[in-house]
Parts: structure tokens; sequence; C-alpha cells
């Protein structure tokens, strides 16, 4: 559910029950400022809050759990610098490797193996920073 369902449904439910803000607030454990910002739709309330207001406004058969689901997602910006980082951070390790082994690689097929490996661990790097970070919970 997005921010302004929620927001509607926290109000609605609280209008039918006959609470205030502040009421609401002091029976999910809340604080007034977080009811607040709900209802405006400025915030999307944590999972751990979302269901203290389900609770406190019994809205279970209104909202499913798999609705009340809300998962955090690392931040586009954060995903990019984490990347050009890790990136970075693992061609160095390579370089420095291969610029203090005396006798390593002997072969040019030696040479090809050692990058082929360091780019597949670059690979399974970003893998995790696009794709675990999205669905982890």
């Amino acid at each position: 559910m997005d921010k302004s369902s929620i927001s509607e449904l926290i109000r609605k439910g609280r209008a039918r029950k006959l609470l205030s803000q502040a009421e609401l607030a002091e029976r999910s454990g809340l604080s007034l400022r977080s009811i607040q910002r709900i209802e405006a739709g400025e915030v999307q309330p944590r999972d751990h809050s979302l269901r203290k207001l389900i609770g406190c406004l019994d809205l279970e058969p209104e909202i499913s759990a798999k609705e009340t689901a809300v998962k955090p997602t690392r931040n586009l910006p954060g995903r990019i610098i984490l990347s050009i980082g890790s990136l970075v951070v693992l061609i160095l390790i390579g370089t420095a490797f291969l610029s203090q082994s005396a006798g390593f690689p002997e072969t040019n097929f030696e040479l090809q193996v050692f990058w082929i490996v360091l780019i597949l661990l670059i690979c399974l790097v970003q893998w995790k920073i696009w794709v675990d970070f999205k669905h982890s919970a």
C-alpha cells in the first residue's frame, strides 16, 4: 500500500473509533507527531508501527498481512557509490596482488584466469548490491 492509502485508512479508522490523534498515539505507543505525519501522508509507516495502528483501530480485515509489509530499499545514490567503490577496491586489490607476486603469473593463461575470476567476483558483488539488497528485509 502507498502512503496516501495508508493515511486515509488510518484517518478513517480513527474517526470510526472516535479517537483523537493524541488518544491514538497513547494507545498505540507511537508519538503524536508520528500519527500526524502518517495521517498527512508525509511518511510511510514502518511495519512495526503499522501493525500497532492496525491493532488499535481493528483494521485487520481491511489490510492483508502481505500489504502491510514495508520493505526498506537502499537508495539509488547509495547503491551507485557502493558499486563504484567496490569496483575500484577489487581492481586495486587485484593489481596490488599481481605487482607483489614474483612468480605469478607464469603464463598468459594464468593471468587471463586471474582476471576472469576477478571479474566474476566483481559481478557477484554488483549482483548483491543491485538485486539482493532490494529483496532483503
